[in-house]
């Protein structure tokens, strides 16, 4: 286990009906003018909408609203709310929704006070310094945003997109509202591709190749276990109370840091994963990567540290002791839950070119890291993704 330091000031208002508190919770801070910020409004067909504006109305709270933050959230989304709110005096900014609006959140957070381009954060070229705080009224158990110290965004300016994301604690939300019946109305798809992102979360800070710290796995594989045993509830009993319950709180200890406590963390696939939805756009995030986890993963059976924690995954997950088992038994929960597990059966908006983004990813056969399970450079990014067709 290596030195830590561990932030985690999230405060979590969970239980039925909770988000109609939030009004009282705005004013408890006294946060008297925000700005309320949602997606491509499904919360109107829900009554969430009603519930958090008669909240708001009731407790005299001040509201700004912004509307249309799509998946795989985009920078110009970002510029224009920045200059929609620039003199508006916010003083917090609730996202109602999943992790691309309160990524949304959290790089507007930043940028409000901030003269330069948004992505400057993304490309690690500037640091926060006066952020505007975030309060999360969560929709969808998947990203973990509402608790993690991530912001992952889409530069829509440059074609292809260039997907980053940076961390920082000044990213954690001060507050996040998680009511599970506010999920019960999450497609099978979406919930699917929530279920694949809890899952990799953990299973990402699980295979570290440089760092062991046996609380962490234990943590890990523990959440595991119970993500894939509700989620398959989950999708066969979309109102089940206790399944998503499981989920959405699952989602929230699997990107908060608790998982990888002890150790570095290091995202590969979720970086392979942002290329792929960066060249195409509709590519979901779960979805890409329940294509690309057991690609990956075959790939690190090559190395003997790889296969022996891939082999404590087949055991600990599946009671298998074979280790290819173990990859196939979890590609074949991603087929049971109806995500597709190929390149070749997405259907995306123009022909697969992994040779351009293999370029992308190895910034032109520039980058070669080798202090991982396998080298991660031009090469390799083109023999997993064959693996994955």
């Amino acid at each position: 286990m290596i030195d830590f330091n561990y932030v985690c000031p999230t405060k979590i208002y969970f239980g039925n009906d909770k988000h109609k508190q939030i009004g009282a919770i705005l004013k408890e801070h006294n946060f008297l003018n925000i700005a309320f910020i949602y997606g491509q409004g499904s919360i109107k067909k829900n009554n969430i909408y009603d519930d958090i504006i008669f909240s708001l109305k009731e407790n005299n709270i001040n509201y700004y609203e912004i509307s249309g933050v799509s998946a795989n959230p985009k920078l110009s989304f970002v510029i224009k709310a920045k200059e929609f709110l620039k003199n508006k005096k916010i003083d917090l900014l609730l996202a109602v929704g999943g992790g691309s609006v309160i990524d949304t959140c959290k790089l507007l957070s930043h940028s409000l006070n901030y003269d330069g381009n948004p992505f400057d954060f993304n490309l690690k070229i500037a640091k926060p310094t006066k952020t505007i705080p975030v309060g999360v009224i969560l929709t969808i158990a998947a990203a973990g945003s509402e608790m993690s110290d991530s912001c992952v965004i889409s530069n829509d300016l440059t074609i292809p997109y260039q997907k980053l994301g940076f961390n920082c604690d000044s990213n954690r939300p001060l507050f996040a509202i998680m009511n599970p019946t506010l999920t019960f109305t999450v497609n099978k798809f979406q919930t699917a591709c929530g279920i694949c992102d809890i899952l990799m979360h953990t299973l990402e800070r699980f295979m570290n190749y440089h760092d062991d710290s046996q609380i962490a796995n234990n943590l890990a594989i523990g959440l595991l276990k119970n993500v894939l045993y509700y989620g398959k509830i989950a999708i066969n009993e979309p109102t089940n109370y206790e399944a998503r319950a499981q989920l959405m709180i699952c989602s929230s200890l699997s990107h908060n840091g608790l998982t990888n406590i002890g150790k570095k963390q290091f995202m590969r696939v979720h970086g392979l994963e942002h290329i792929l939805s960066g060249f195409y756009d509709e590519v979901a995030h779960g979805q890409g990567l329940a294509i690309l986890w057991p690609a990956w993963s075959y790939k690190v059976l090559t190395n003997p540290k790889g296969k022996k924690l891939l082999t404590i995954l087949a055991k600990e997950l599946f009671n298998e002791d074979n280790p290819i088992v173990g990859i196939d038994k979890l590609k074949e929960y991603f087929k049971d839950i109806g995500l597709k597990t190929s390149l070749k059966e997405l259907n995306l908006s123009k022909p697969l070119d992994i040779e351009a983004m293999a370029l992308a990813y190895s910034k032109n056969k520039t980058i070669n890291i080798t202090d991982d399970f396998i080298d991660l450079n031009y090469y390799t990014f083109k023999e997993i993704f064959n693996l994955a067709l």
